[in-house]
């Protein structure tokens, strides 16, 4: 039985970018994968050569000992890094939960060699990195769409990360929607809360809980004041369209249908935007919220499971992104209607008394 293979840990440099990008190639995430492998976001050249170069950016290679073959490698990357991404990323949802105060790293890609995998290198990875960085909390970001990735959660479950937050984030890389669920393992003792009574910790995570559940019951009563004008909105306006309708055509009548078209569509959108800005709000509130309720139940509770007390959606969110657009639809055949029996129909000229 041939000896198990030994390894050697160090930064990657750009020298080293053609034997990253080769393992990197072998393991891209693409429909059909195998989802029991480690697999790696499609990144260009450029893209690679930016990790290696950054400061904030930790490129951890392991290289067999005897061949010096790069046999798998682990990417990470800071706050200073996330927060020079876009906002529709994981990393943003990241900053916004934590604030770039925090001190955390987001692992972004680990790459074993298929040759390499069952043989402990990914754990070990993860290890060497623990070892080397400074940083309170780790983050990582596991795809659940297109491919499950179930050996992926298996692993992290098995080092001690945990489920917090999800992602949907906007990837250039790939045609399908991609949906991240982001795990956390925190590596180093929180600071202490202010000394008191045993019962302290317990009375916090109580009163974070009812802040979460009042956030929701307010959210949706907000929801539904905007929805309800939102109604009262498109009541108005096609009553309005009615009537018009039941009219003669006139100069009058055709004014009125254009600028009430106007009107409702610029009215329409602007709630729409509004209703889409502040689920976007709450949404960052929520976020943020999941997060320390993760923290706080992995200081004081470890059996506790934050995602089921601080759920993603409130009941009345559905209804908030759909019927928006549901009424700009309606509102836009109503707007056809209106202005094309303009064309169909002659207008009246009026009566002028004083001419013959």
């Amino acid at each position: 039985m041939p000896p198990a293979p030994t390894y050697e840990f160090r930064t990657l440099q750009q020298g080293d970018i053609d034997d990253l990008i080769a393992l990197s190639g072998q393991l891209a995430l693409k429909p059909g994968s195998d989802s029991t492998s480690f697999l790696v976001s499609n990144f260009t050249r450029a893209e690679y050569q930016r990790f290696l170069s950054h400061k904030d950016v930790t490129c951890l290679g392991a290289f067999e000992s005897d061949t010096g073959a790069l046999a798998g490698f682990l990417i990470a990357y800071g706050c200073a890094y996330a927060s020079t991404l876009g906002p529709d990323t994981s990393e943003a949802v990241i900053v916004s939960a934590v604030g770039q105060e925090c001190r955390f790293k987001v692992i972004k890609q680990v790459g074993i060699h298929i040759d390499h995998h069952g043989k402990g290198l990914g754990r070990a990875l993860y290890e060497a990195f623990f070892r080397s960085t400074s940083a309170s909390y780790v983050f990582a970001a596991i795809v659940e769409q297109p491919v499950e990735n179930a050996g992926s959660k298996k692993f992290h479950a098995a080092l001690g990360f945990a489920p917090v937050l999800q992602s949907s984030p906007a990837n250039t890389h790939y045609e399908s929607q991609i949906i991240n669920t982001i795990w956390l393992r925190q590596l180093r003792p929180p600071v202490p809360l202010p000394s008191g009574p045993d019962t302290l910790s317990q009375e916090i995570l109580a009163q974070h809980l009812e802040h979460a559940r009042l956030l929701y019951m307010h959210e949706d009563q907000l929801n539904w004041v905007k929805l309800g004008t939102l109604l009262t909105l498109m009541f108005a306006i096609l009553t309005a369209s009615w009537f018009l309708l039941a009219s003669p055509v006139s100069w009058t009548t055709a004014g009125a249908s254009i600028i009430l078209s106007g009107l409702g569509l610029i009215s329409l959108l602007a709630i729409r935007s509004k209703m889409r800005s502040g689920a976007a709000f709450l949404a960052s509130h929520k976020t943020a919220l999941r997060l320390t309720e993760a923290m706080l139940a992995a200081r004081y509770s470890p059996l506790l499971s934050p995602i089921w007390h601080v759920p993603l959606k409130s009941q009345s969110v559905e209804w908030l992104t759909r019927l928006p657009t549901i009424s700009l639809a309606i509102w836009a055949m109503a707007s056809i209607v209106l202005i094309g029996r303009l064309f169909l129909t002659p207008l009246a000229v009026p009566d002028i008394p004083f001419l013959p």
